[in-house]
């Protein structure tokens, strides 16, 4: 395994993650509303 593709490798697992982060810390505020309405339906 070159040092190319394990870069590459890494890059393909750090930029999903890296955009799942940003996508829950922009949609915090509704992402607690959304689990409290969630909640508050199931019990």
């Amino acid at each position: 395994m070159s040092f190319a593709t394990l870069g590459q490798l890494f890059l393909f697992l750090l930029w999903p993650a890296m955009f799942l982060v940003i996508l829950y810390f922009a949609d915090k505020e509704k992402f607690k509303q959304r689990l409290k309405q969630f909640k508050f339906k199931d019990w």
